[in-house]
């Protein structure tokens, strides 16, 4: 039997190296890629696939770390299944992108151990999967891409507003792309400008691109679709650190009603795989559809923008509407003939806290001499909510010493701009509220201006809305409507003035040109006295009877004494009081001055009849009419003529004459002014009123008639010229009369009045005379003492006030002069008073500026007399002070 044949190791050897050669040759025919990695992940082994596959021999691959080799990267990523595998030990498979093989592979990881059973490693094996893998991300494309449209069609339909149709926009594209990188620019003048981004792009500054310009210029200028697979070779690239990451880009115009207004952009990483073609034309039908979605919500933004507006433009007429009709109401105060300040201020205030809701605040005006605030309605808010009762006057704020005003209010002057806040607290100009007042919730100022000055402000408060710049603006326009009435005020105090300086003045140039008829007159007078009273020493010495000549001298002073009451009344500042008057005294008082004054070659006829009606008028203001209007017609009369003076009553039945000079039907006196000189032509009468107009500027300063003009206006009168060329000239006056005349007591030139009924013109009370006129002195003790009065007579005012306080009970009543050396009678009167309150105290005058009634009775003086007195004047003002108890008001008793 034979045995069997035993293993030969000795052949053993032969086999191997023919067994290795097998099996790389069977390692090297596999179509999949494979490759073994050691612990530290480096290539050990790859078969010829690979290498192919790579396009490297097969030294270039062996000792390479694969994470370097494939990915370019010098970690392994944390998705690498070679590094799970090293971390457990078991299988692991997973689909991979694999740039550097160029397409996406089923990788299976298998784990390699030694002799011992310890992981030494791993073989990897790739197998190719584009071919599913494309069809697969086709077909979740093409749904993907379904489904973008169909959202983006509703979005057509639904979606209203721009901005959130952008950002749907974006994400859908990056969706459909498989991408989550992504921008989109759109145009704004003659640039494309980043406006959303995706990704690591979502926050990036705003970029201006221009056509041209980088990824997104070029897809702007060719208006078509662009891929680029690799972005950062793009010259003209972004280079910030979030579009280092970009390596494929697509994009796509946006174009609304045939123009292009923006582009469409998404990106991938250099992970991910560049555009494919049927990506690209699904991203163009998405921006096709993306363009018209966009077009239809920029129409729809249109519209509703054009709606707003026209709502805005309808709410800004209505704003204007009621801004104009306020300006109107404004306007007919401003333009009645006589202006009411407090009620324009008033009407500003209403107006203005109707437009803006506020419920309180001040329309005001600032005094020019003193710059105070002078509110002038009867809502106040300075620093508090108070109203103001009517009839009360209107409060003044001043400024500080350094002409700074306090508070909101202030703020506004002291800037000279107007200004609101709802926030009076934080304010710079806020101050603090004191307790128990009320702080503004808010606050709004407006000053008055007129050609850069400041006249007022209008200030409001606590509007239940809060201001607005639309409210300043409003309150702005009433500004400059109350701007014209305060102006138009200055303009007719300005006026009243110039008219009262005016007045003046022809006072001064008439008391310049009569002074030499005053002077003839007064030596008239003083010969008649000087004549009359050596006459009656002559007969008194031959034992005769002198009555009738000292009347004659007593009548000479009289006419002395109305002449210097006319020359004081026209130095006395102030405007004088209408009075009933006979104006044929005044004509013929006129008439004698002129005479004396005019060449001997003009003839002066005087119509007037004492005894008439009385006119209602100043008896100063018409005497320097009638003059003025007599200066004129001589100057008119160079070569020598007449002039002629009438006074006639016009009634009712002569009512055609009141129209024909705008006067209501009623009784005037007419006052006429005639010349035959040679007339004036229509051109000139129009101009003849007018201040400093003159057709003889070396003969008279043009002031004369205007002057008539405002006299005549302000006594509710008329004034007609009638004159032509050859004919001569004729002023005509209409002057109302009083009524009745026989209720009003004393009038010019019917002398003095009598004593009061039931008062006594005797007595025996002790009398204190002072005055430094020694003859004056005597006089008045000689009249006092006839009337039966103890009398003291002082000449120095000094020792009077000694003699007061050393027997300050001896004395019944003090009758002093007011112009003294030393201690004027005021101040001997405030003496006196303070040493006995209840002594009666008269102070005469000549004339004096510094004493006036109204001064007179704030001392405590019982009666202001008036120098020359006669005795019957004198007797009646002592008893009248005597008998009237103490404290009673100062009167005013005046000779003339």
């Amino acid at each position: 039997m034979s045995q069997a044949p035993k293993d030969d190791n000795s052949s053993q050897p032969e086999l191997l190296p023919l067994a290795k050669a097998e099996w790389e040759s069977a390692f090297d025919a596999v179509s999949d890629l494979v490759m073994v990695l050691d612990g530290r992940y480096q290539i050990v082994r790859a078969n010829r696939a690979l290498s192919d596959r790579l396009g490297l021999p097969y030294s270039k691959i062996i000792g390479q770390p694969c994470h370097r080799l494939l990915h370019g990267l010098n970690a392994p990523p944390d998705y690498c299944p070679h590094h799970l595998l090293l971390h457990d030990g078991r299988e692991h498979s997973s689909e991979i992108y694999e740039a550097g093989l160029g397409g996406h592979f089923l990788v299976t990881c298998l784990p390699l151990r030694d002799g011992q059973g310890r992981l030494a490693g791993a073989v990897h094996i790739a197998r190719d999967i584009n071919d599913g893998k494309s069809a697969e991300l086709t077909t979740r494309q093409q749904n993907l891409c379904l489904k973008a449209l169909h959202d983006t069609a509703l979005d057509l339909m639904n979606r209203r507003d721009l901005s959130g149709l952008l950002t749907t926009m974006l994400e859908q594209a990056a969706g459909l792309m498989d991408s989550s990188l992504g921008w989109i620019a759109l145009l704004e003048g003659s640039h494309m400008v980043f406006t959303l981004g995706a990704g690591l792009l979502k926050s990036q500054p705003r970029i201006l691109v221009a056509p041209g310009q980088g990824f997104t210029g070029r897809v702007w200028r060719a208006a078509a679709p662009l891929a680029l697979d690799n972005y950062q070779e793009v010259p003209d690239r972004l280079t910030s650190p979030a579009w280092a990451e970009v390596k494929a880009v697509a994009g796509v115009p946006i174009v609304c009603q045939g123009q292009v207004q923006g582009v469409l952009a998404v990106a991938r990483t250099s992970r991910q795989p560049a555009f494919k073609p049927a990506e690209i034309e699904m991203l163009a039908r998405f921006g096709a559809l993306a363009s018209l979605a966009m077009d239809n919500a920029r129409l729809h933004e249109d519209a509703r923008r054009e709606l707003a507006e026209r709502r805005q433009a309808e709410e800004a007429l209505e704003w204007e509407l009621m801004v104009n009709s306020a300006q109107a109401r404004l306007a007919h105060y401003l333009i009645s003939p006589d202006l009411d300040l407090p009620t324009v201020a008033n009407a500003v205030l209403e107006l203005a806290q109707g437009m803006t809701s506020a419920r309180d605040g001040f329309v005001g005006n600032l005094e020019p001499a003193t710059h105070g605030m002078v509110c002038r309605t009867h809502a106040l808010i300075m620093d508090e909510s108070r109203p103001m009762a009517l009839g009360q006057p209107d409060p003044v704020f001043a400024s500080d010493p350094g002409g700074q005003y306090p508070g909101l209010w202030g703020y506004a002057l002291n800037t000279g701009s107007a200004f609101f806040t709802n926030d009076p607290a934080s304010h710079p100009g806020s101050l603090e509220t004191s307790p128990g007042r009320i702080a503004p919730r808010n606050f709004l100022a407006v000053p008055v201006v007129m050609e850069g000055e400041l006249l007022g402000l209008i200030a409001l408060a606590n509007s239940c809305q809060g201001f607005t710049s639309r409210d300043q603006q409003a309150v702005g326009r009433l500004a400059e409507l109350y701007a014209l009435a305060l102006h138009r005020q200055r303009a007719q105090d300005d006026r009243e003035r110039l008219s009262d300086q005016l007045r003046h003045n022809q006072k001064m140039e008439a008391l310049v040109s009569l002074a030499g008829g005053v002077a003839h007159d007064f030596n008239n007078i003083l010969g008649t006295i000087l004549g009359f009273t050596e006459i009656a020493l002559d007969e008194n010495r031959q034992g005769g009877s002198a009555e009738e000549d000292l009347e004659n001298v007593l009548a000479s002073c009289q006419r002395a004494k109305d002449l210097v009451g006319r020359l004081l009344s026209f130095s006395r500042p102030g405007r004088e009081e209408r009075q009933a008057i006979d104006l044929a005294p005044l004509l013929e008082e006129a008439c004698q001055l002129l005479r004396v004054n005019l060449p001997t070659n003009i003839a002066i006829e005087c119509d007037a009849q004492a005894g008439g009606p009385l006119a209602l008028a100043a008896p100063n203001q018409i005497h320097q009419v009638i003059m003025n209007l007599c200066a004129n017609a001589a100057q008119a009369l160079d070569g020598g003529g007449r002039i002629t003076l009438g006074l006639s009553a016009v009634g009712p039945a002569h009512g055609a004459l009141a129209q024909l000079h705008g006067l209501p039907a009623g009784n005037y006196l007419r006052l006429l002014v005639a010349d035959d000189g040679p007339g004036m032509d229509p051109s000139l009468q129009e101009h003849i009123f007018e201040p400093f107009f003159s057709t003889k500027r070396e003969k008279g300063s043009g002031l004369g008639l205007a002057v008539v003009h405002g006299i005549i206006q302000a006594h509710q009168g008329g004034l007609q010229v009638s004159s032509a060329p050859g004919q001569g000239s004729s002023f005509s006056l209409l002057l109302p009369q009083a009524q009745p005349a026989g209720q009003l007591g004393a009038t010019a030139g019917q002398g003095e009045a009598p004593p009061p009924t039931g008062l006594t013109l005797r007595g025996n009370e002790r009398i204190m005379v002072v005055d430094d006129e020694p003859a004056l002195l005597e006089v008045v003790r000689r009249m006092l003492g006839t009337l039966g009065y103890r009398v003291e007579v002082y000449s120095d005012s000094q020792t009077a006030l000694f003699a007061l306080r050393s027997r300050p009970w001896d004395f019944d009543l003090l009758l002093t002069d007011q112009t003294m050396p030393g201690l004027t009678g005021d101040r001997l009167a405030a003496e006196a008073l303070r040493l006995r309150p209840e002594l009666p105290v008269l102070v005469c005058t000549g004339f004096s500026q510094s004493l006036s009634q109204e001064r007179a009775r704030s001392l405590g003086i019982r009666q202001l007399l008036m120098k020359p007195l006669s005795r019957q004047q004198l007797a009646q003002a002592l008893r009248q002070a005597l008998e009237h108890p103490a404290g009673t008001a100062a009167s005013y008793i005046n000779p003339f």
